[in-house]
């Protein structure tokens, strides 16, 4: 499993996991994408916990707190 992290032109964060990723298949790869509401928060870091979950981090900013969060995918 491979997953990514994006920003949307609005600050938006979103999700992308590709399954069973493989870089001779990746063209025609499956993308799941979440949305992600962290208030514009910038993610650090993903942790693949299991097949259905990851941790995500962000920093703590003078606008934003340290965030850790458990995400289902």
């Amino acid at each position: 499993t491979l997953v990514l992290t994006g920003y949307g032109k609005s600050n938006n964060q979103f999700l992308y996991v590709i399954r069973h990723f493989d870089l001779e298949t990746a063209a025609k790869a499956t993308i799941s994408q979440y949305t992600l509401d962290f208030n514009g928060a910038q993610i650090e870091a993903v942790c693949i916990i299991d097949e259905n979950h990851v941790w995500i981090t962000s920093e703590q900013t003078r606008k934003y707190p340290a965030l850790l969060a458990k995400i289902s995918i």
